[in-house]
């Protein structure tokens, strides 16, 4: 699913939240939801291996057995049938490849538009929405990091705690195999889950009214790398090849955020945001043959920055500055993990949504490698805060 898209889906979502007053703060509940995958991890693969003077071998890929699927979730409830999942799940990717068994660890963040009906007595519903996976390990896989997920479910009520099992279909992102070893996981994926939650309280505000939760989107204003142009020549002098890296569209910024207010006008804000960082490279020959590489290198960013608000009207300006980490799921990349974030923004209500755009430029320490030409260590981001 292109970025685009799933900025738009995440947004309409998460406005949608804003059109009741009593959207946030009230009827919200907690609860766990575990299961297990219907579908394999991994497509099966029976590659020939062709070597002088050797019989025709074969390249097995399979997945394994499958594997707990388990975390927790938060559901807000809306006027009428209408209510917002938000869940972290724990899941294990799961295959065997001429290496041996080897596992990917990932959490999926499903964020899905619930709506209820009857059917033969029972309640019933369907869920949809966009899905966010990040992968804790690269073990013989590259998983994509986007999906659409929907799903069909039941639930009843035993003594103060819904139970709702259901299934759920979700379509991912194509995967990103960088090599002939990488294993490619499958893209539809079906899972059985049953949620377990507490009935919704409400007027309950479990964190304190000094603490909001919300989201952060938006898209990188500068490149992630500069151009950079390499030309070769042979013995005589004449044009062999030439290399041009050069930096790649514009990605989508997502995340989750923490907000803690100190006093009326100083706060903290704590954020982790999936940025992918996109590069290309086209290669050309002499005999006019060429071809170009596509990448994107997953980053999780972690800004803690203070916040402090200016008074004004009906709409508040804010500065804010601090700290910034990054964690990238590359192995074999050499980026920064330290910089320093700064930013200017406006923030304004909508009911009891807290809608906050700003600019932030972040200045990432030199990279570890000794070529670093082609890393630009000065970043700008636009970003759009949704919290409550």
């Amino acid at each position: 699913m292109p970025p685009r898209e799933l900025l738009r889906l995440i947004f309409l979502v998460s406005c949608s939240l804003g059109l009741s007053p009593d959207a946030f703060g009230q009827n919200l509940s907690v609860g766990v939801i575990v299961g297990t995958g219907l579908s394999e991890d991994f497509r099966t693969l029976r590659q020939p291996v062709i070597l002088p003077g050797q019989p025709i071998g074969y390249r097995l890929e399979y997945s394994n057995s499958r594997s707990l699927i388990a975390g927790g979730m938060v559901e807000w409830s809306l006027p009428g049938p209408l209510s917002v999942e938000v869940d972290g799940l724990y899941r294990r990717l799961r295959g065997i490849n001429p290496s041996g068994n080897f596992t990917t660890v990932t959490w999926e963040f499903p964020i899905l538009a619930k709506y209820r009906f009857d059917v033969a007595g029972a309640r019933a519903f369907v869920e949809t929405g966009p899905s966010l996976r990040t992968t804790g390990n690269l073990n013989s896989a590259n998983p994509s990091h986007f999906g659409l997920t929907a799903g069909l479910g039941i639930e009843g009520r035993i003594k103060g705690l819904n139970i709702a099992p259901r299934v759920r279909y979700t379509r991912w992102a194509a995967d990103k195999v960088n090599n002939q070893f990488e294993s490619e996981s499958l893209r539809n994926q079906l899972e059985l889950l049953v949620g377990i939650s507490r009935s919704s309280i409400s007027n309950w505000r479990p964190l304190g009214r000094r603490i909001s939760l919300g989201v952060l989107l938006g898209t990188n204003l500068t490149s992630d790398f500069r151009s950079i142009t390499r030309t070769r020549t042979d013995e005589s002098g004449q044009f062999a090849s030439s290399f041009v890296r050069f930096p790649g569209p514009k990605s989508l910024i997502a995340g989750p955020a923490l907000e803690i207010d100190l006093t009326e006008r100083l706060s903290i804000e704590v954020s982790a945001l999936h940025r992918p960082e996109k590069q290309a490279s086209l290669s050309t020959f002499a005999d006019g043959t060429s071809f170009r590489i596509d990448s994107a290198t997953p980053t999780w960013q972690f800004p803690v920055l203070a916040k402090y608000r200016f008074p004004a009207g009906r709409v508040t300006p804010f500065v804010e500055a601090g700290p910034s980490f990054r964690l990238t799921q590359v192995l074999l990349t050499d980026a920064s993990p330290y910089g320093v974030t700064g930013g200017a923004g406006i923030e304004g209500r909508l009911r009891d949504l807290t809608i906050a755009p700003r600019v932030r430029h972040t200045r990432w320490a030199r990279n570890s490698r000794s070529d670093d030409e082609f890393a630009i260590r000065n970043k700008t981001d636009f970003l759009v805060g949704l919290s409550f």
